[in-house]
């Protein structure tokens, strides 16, 4: 993918509640069609700072890039090139099962950088991206369902064929009819646990409930 324009973002988020040891997930940022998020680990010594990205795309994408990262305003690493490109991760309970990611890059902090960089109870994490390429075909999924009003266009256009992948789509977008297929679908060979969000709030009481009444009556 080829731009003429410099392809520049900012991505900053205040993690707070880090005094006790700790896994910390920053907001999912969308820039240039892919998702963007930034986690923090964290234990009485030390941390390490997650970056990664996120993509719909079933074929082969890069991404390289220039990042600058801050610490509570202070510059911690300048010039780094990171490079992204899809990787299927499937055995890391870190994150969401069987989600076309990025290789993770990281920032190691240790002590001294923790008591250097004023990392207390709350700390500003800021990384500067300058994205140098982009290979693949990369689409704003959000505006093009603001277009698409046909499901099943939709699904033979990206060909998603992962069956959790279909039902979190179906409540990002509101598929009413992709929900009710995709619930109709679930049997005692689903893998529920992949259902399942990193963040339980994602999921409404009721889907949930739903979820829950399906899993209940796969084991009859």
């Amino acid at each position: 993918m080829s731009d003429d324009k410099e392809k520049k973002f900012v991505y900053k988020h205040v993690f707070e509640n880090m005094r006790i040891a700790c896994y910390l997930h920053g907001p999912k940022e969308k820039h240039f069609g892919v998702s963007w998020q930034l986690n923090l680990s964290k234990d009485y010594y030390d941390g390490i700072a997650y970056f990664y990205c996120e993509s719909l795309q079933t074929g082969n994408w890069s991404i390289n890039t220039t990042c600058d990262v801050f610490v509570n305003g202070k510059p911690f690493s300048t010039g780094e090139n990171f490079k992204f490109g899809q990787r299927i991760l499937s055995l890391d309970k870190t994150f969401k099962f069987g989600k076309i990611r990025s290789p993770l890059n990281r920032w190691d902090l240790s002590k001294n950088d923790i008591q250097k960089y004023g990392i207390d109870d709350n700390a500003t994490f800021e990384v500067r991206v300058k994205i140098n390429e982009m290979t693949g075909f990369f689409r704003d999924f959000d505006d093009y369902f603001a277009k698409e009003s046909s499901v099943v266009q939709f699904l033979m256009k990206i060909s998603i064929n992962d069956f959790p992948d279909k039902f979190q789509l179906s409540l990002k977008y509101k598929l009413d009819n992709l929900k009710k297929k995709c619930l109709s679908e679930m049997n005692k060979n689903t893998d529920f646990a992949r259902l399942a969000p990193s963040n339980c709030n994602e999921y409404s009481a009721e889907i949930w409930k739903e979820l829950y009444r399906k899993a209940v009556s796969s084991l009859k």
